[in-house]
């Protein structure tokens, strides 16, 4: 069969006309999870700009090289200051998988790259708390400052006696009424099913009932419900989680192949700002308040963004709603162009004299570089062919010489999931 001239230019002016920008990054192609989200799509409607995502967690790391100026100024609820500095590894992990640096040729992409996060501390180094009063001050205070998403990844008892309370927590009757209070003023709350070892509880550790409110579940990379994801009723969608749909352990379950990767304070390195695979419901918390954040910055209410969420997921068990995936599982494309509920302003039309826009150049490394702002372009046949040729060359260049010059995998920064869940024993089961 042949390919008349004028399909190959068309064929190749829709190849360069797909968004690159992203690829730069060290680890985008191992972010399967950003895949299964159809991020790259839903960039070219948002990027998130405007919205500020609180953070509740271990601390962020304030240093790190793929968040710097993505931080605004937070609170530590455990030692009580304005410097919520990550010293467990968990929340800098949430934050780079919500609104990581994006295209600036360092480590990975984020759901949301032009968001802003806002770091709360209330678990200790050990990634634990006892205190359900400190955490709903935080959930207030951060409604207070801005937040337009709270990220609630606290639940897991994954990973023994040091994370074992916070299930619990979320149960607290003052974290309740806080959710619900942050859900009536306007945030999407996003809270995590929670994670047990022995193959999921029947029972999710919190149960969203307020609008603007949802609870996450994790999914493998097979689209499964991962073994370890607390289910129930109470459980509204599914979202990349990592691990296995049937080995519910840490040490085993979660490896290089299926795990989720992202940024990481490592204690064990003198320098401690790097990167690491995760598994857990903290992880696919993360990925659905980065998907909050592109709906809120498109306009539509905490309510309508959780039912877009919901509605627009893809089935991945029983069809329609069931208690072992929810809704299905998370797609951030879906939700942003999903019919049922009306968009507050029209969608971006992409026309054949336009050229589908990327958000900010490979090259740069300004969080202002990735925009939502779009442009008409009218290119002649020539030079898109002409374009067209250096970026297949350049990718084919990359692709070999890539991998015979031993460029970043997974496996590099790693160390094995397994090794690191006997390491570091608070993660990477989040």
């Amino acid at each position: 069969m042949s390919v008349k001239p004028l399909g190959f230019v068309v064929a190749l002016f829709l190849l360069i006309a797909q968004p690159a920008w992203a690829t730069n990054d060290d680890f985008f192609r191992e972010q399967w999870a950003l895949q299964r989200l159809h991020v790259e799509a839903a960039w070219q409607l948002t990027t998130g700009t405007g919205v500020v995502v609180a953070v509740i967690d271990t601390g962020v790391d304030l240093g790190h090289p793929d968040l710097q100026g993505k931080l605004l100024p937070g609170r530590d609820f455990v030692d009580g200051d304005m410097k919520p500095q990550d010293l467990n590894g968990h929340g800098t992990h949430m934050a780079g998988t919500i609104a990581a640096i994006t295209g600036n040729g360092l480590g990975i992409a984020a759901v949301a790259p032009n968001a802003s996060i806002l770091p709360v501390r209330v678990l200790d180094a050990a990634g634990r708390s006892d205190d359900p009063a400190k955490v709903a001050e935080a959930i207030r205070w951060s409604v207070d400052n801005g937040a337009g998403v709270i990220n609630l990844s606290l639940a897991s008892d994954g990973l023994g006696a040091s994370r074992a309370g916070n299930d619990e927590l979320l149960g607290a009757a003052q974290i309740d009424h806080a959710i619900r209070d942050a859900a009536s003023r306007g945030a999407v709350v996003v809270v995590a099913a929670g994670n047990n070892e022995s193959g999921g509880r029947p029972k999710t550790s919190y149960d969203a009932r307020v609008p603007g409110s949802i609870v996450v579940g994790a999914s493998t990379n097979g689209d499964r419900r991962a073994a370890y994801s607390n289910y129930g009723t109470g459980l509204d969608v599914l979202a990349p989680g990592g691990g296995s749909a049937t080995d519910p352990s840490f040490d085993k379950g979660c490896n290089s192949e299926n795990a989720v990767v992202g940024l990481y304070w490592n204690s064990k390195k003198k320098k401690k700002s790097d990167y690491a695979g995760a598994c857990g419901t903290s992880v696919a918390v993360a990925h659905v308040s980065g998907v909050a954040a592109l709906l809120v910055a498109r306009g539509f209410s905490n309510a309508e963004a959780v039912d877009r969420i919901e509605k627009s997921a893809v089935d991945v068990g029983v069809r329609g709603f069931d208690a072992q995936s929810g809704f299905g599982r998370v797609d951030a494309q879906a939700a942003l162009v999903a019919p049922g509920v009306p968009s507050p302003r029209p969608l971006p039309q992409i026309t054949s004299e336009q050229s589908i826009p990327s958000v900010g150049a490979a090259a740069s490394t300004s969080p202002s570089a990735l925009r939502d702002t779009r442009t008409t372009t009218k290119r002649g046949v020539p030079i898109a062919v002409a374009i067209a040729l250096f970026f297949l060359v350049g990718w084919a260049f990359a692709e070999f010489f890539g991998r015979r010059t031993g460029a970043l995998r997974v496996e590099d920064f790693v160390e094995e999931p397994d090794k690191a869940a006997n390491e570091y024993p608070d993660y990477p089961g989040g």
